[in-house]
């Protein structure tokens, strides 16, 4: 299955693609997601529980209170719709840029080739994340342990997963750019 998936994609990571998703993660890093910072300053709060590497009930509660009610709205919204088209969209990015650079370093039968699936599982804990964060959100001002906890260690596990597919990345690009010199 994880074979099928992973060829399944080498298949359609070609340049254009991966230029196009590009393009999209661009646009939501310059445009959409400032846009919604700018609503938190307006209510007075810049730290998103996104953005924390762990948090435990005091500090969820403290961020959520905040935010106040305008803030709150404003994070639902940007947790349910936005937070969920931005990991998909720089998941497939970063499917299709290692699959691309992997096809471009290694030769097929190789296991490392199954690197390309490595994002997968950032954004699944980052849909964990946005899930449990949506729960604090409807629950506020009464928070469940168990919904900080499954929202912090998803975060947690995401950054984790996050630095992991930059360091592969980063590995993968210096690899290609440096067989492309020595071909020279």
């Amino acid at each position: 299955m994880l074979k099928k998936t992973s060829d399944w994609i080498y298949e359609r990571a070609h340049g254009r693609l991966v230029l196009l998703l590009f393009g999209l993660q661009i646009l939501f890093t310059a445009f959409i997601l400032p846009y919604f910072q700018e609503q938190f300053q307006l209510e007075g709060s810049t730290e998103l529980l996104d953005l924390k590497f762990g948090f435990d009930t005091t500090t969820a509660f403290q961020l959520l209170d905040n935010y106040g009610e305008v803030g709150r709205s404003v994070y639902l919204q940007f947790e349910s719709i936005w937070d969920v088209l931005f990991p998909l969209v720089y998941t497939l990015f970063n499917i299709l840029f290692i699959s691309f650079l992997l096809r471009k370093t290694f030769p097929e039968n190789t296991k490392l080739r199954l690197l390309n699936l490595l994002p997968l599982l950032n954004m699944t804990f980052d849909f964990g994340e946005n899930f449990g964060i949506v729960k604090l959100l409807g629950e506020f001002p009464n928070l469940s342990d168990f919904w900080v906890n499954f929202a912090s260690i998803s975060g947690v596990i995401k950054w984790v997963f996050s630095g992991i597919g930059i360091g592969v990345t980063l590995v993968l690009l210096l690899s290609w750019l440096t067989k492309a010199v020595r071909r020279r």
